[in-house]
């Protein structure tokens, strides 16, 4: 569990808080941290994983403040930034002086079959290794420490197609139920059946931390050849129309993660946004 207590973050120097006000309960599952470029979605992972802490507010993990770094605290938490630099010099070297030492829970045999899966040999340097083959030995060692939060950075930066789906498969196997993983990436597309929330910011705050079902309890996805007289908002796509509408509580939709980035990112998506601020489902208000 992570609680983000009304959080702000300045970078020495700046003139604007990185991050302002932001407040949410992340508890077990697996949530998409989205955001435009310099939202503070990276800077959001650094104070969850304790490498930075907030310059007003709170960030809690497991409920011990995170300014105290316990090893319990350090023990139950991984984050795999996109620009990692490991400790090590192949993955056979790190189980030994890292995941072994430090990781209770690190399961050996999960990190044979993910290596396996990538076809990736635990004794070829790291610096032998293309830059996807680094990152497929990294996210399978980081699911093989089986922690209680795990936070990715843009994990299928450098994976081809056909890897970003075994990315998918190994993610549904290896996360387990009490488990928290937030995942920050641009590539919404790829994890997106496996997302049990969304985690929205924009210019350094908050607009929501929604489950998915809370989601698709309060809005509808729709492909239209005319656009719904009762849209939120829509976009042009090719000849069609694809809608934010009103949800019909007898019919949930897919979220259409692109969809509504785009909606939030705008002026025209401001009725949007008061729809998932409202705690009650619209349709039954």
């Amino acid at each position: 569990m992570i609680d983000l207590g009304n959080i702000t973050f300045s970078y020495p120097n700046a003139r604007v808080p990185a991050l302002s006000g932001v407040d949410a309960s992340i508890g077990e599952g697996i949530y998409l941290l989205l955001g435009e470029n310099g939202a503070g979605k990276t800077t959001l992972l650094h104070l969850m994983a304790t490498l930075l802490f907030p310059t007003e507010g709170s960030v809690t993990i497991n409920g011990d403040d995170s300014r105290r770094r316990l090893p319990s605290t350090l023990r139950s938490l991984y984050f795999l930034p996109d620009d990692a630099q490991m400790p090590a010099d192949t993955v056979e070297q790190l189980v030994k002086l890292h995941g072994s030492v430090f990781y209770p829970r690190f399961d050996a045999a999960m990190l044979a079959d993910n290596l396996r899966a990538f076809g990736i040999d635990a004794r070829i340097p790291f610096d032998m290794m293309s830059l996807g083959q680094r990152k497929k030995a990294y996210i399978a060692y980081a699911l093989a420490l089986r922690t209680d939060i795990l936070l990715l950075d843009e994990p299928a930066n450098g994976l081809d197609i056909g890897s970003r789906d075994l990315l998918r498969n190994l993610m549904a196997r290896c996360v387990e139920p009490g488990q928290t993983v937030v995942i920050s990436t641009h590539q919404t597309a790829d994890l997106q059946p496996l997302y049990d929330g969304i985690i929205m910011l924009r210019r350094g705050k908050m607009l929501f931390s929604l489950s998915t079902a809370e989601i698709t309890n309060r809005i509808g996805f729709g492909v239209f050849d005319i656009p719904p007289r009762s849209a939120l908002y829509t976009m042009s796509d090719i000849g069609r129309f694809r809608s934010i509408i009103p949800a019909d509580p007898d019919s949930p939709s897919e979220i259409d993660i692109h969809l509504l980035y785009s909606a939030l990112q705008c002026r025209e998506g401001e009725g949007v946004l008061s729809v998932l601020a409202n705690s009650q489902n619209p349709s039954q208000s």
